[in-house]
């Protein structure tokens, strides 16, 4: 499958392992932001000088976001100064029909459309994932579910 992982941008280097894992795992991952892609500091991207290349991010972004069969939305737990990103990520991933992981807790109603597919852990989902025979298919059933709930 072709996963997008949606985190804090602060959480870059853990993120990365995970794109790693999953790409060993042979998966795809279309999240270019944690690759290394970008700034190690996105705050820099929101400064006017920086203006065209936060402009190429967006864009990169959305058609990574659009690549992608499924997103993991990695969630985080109390008070967190993040901006939120990953949230319009979601909301995105959402709106184009796509399944819906998501690792952590449930941070706002809207992780509840995951359903079944919330885990504890990173290696929680890892291993649910590798002892499914099909992922492809199970991608397949929510996107009946979901047209049919539209």
């Amino acid at each position: 499958m072709k996963f997008y992982l949606a985190a804090s941008y602060g959480r870059f280097h853990e993120i990365r392992q995970y794109s790693l894992a999953l790409e060993e795992a042979g998966h795809i991952v279309t999240s270019s932001w944690c690759k290394g892609e970008y700034l190690e500091n996105d705050a820099d991207l929101l400064s006017p000088q920086y203006e065209h290349l936060a402009h190429e991010v967006l864009a990169t972004d959305l058609g990574d976001l659009s690549n992608c069969d499924a997103l993991v939305a990695f969630t985080e737990s109390g008070d967190v100064s993040a901006r939120g990103g990953r949230h319009v990520e979601m909301g995105i991933a959402i709106g184009m029909g796509k399944r819906l992981f998501v690792v952590g807790c449930c941070e706002n109603l809207f992780y509840l459309l995951a359903e079944h597919s919330r885990f504890d852990t990173f290696d929680d989902f890892l291993r649910w994932l590798s002892s499914c025979d099909d992922p492809e298919y199970i991608d397949l059933r929510h996107r009946e579910r979901i047209k049919n709930s539209v």
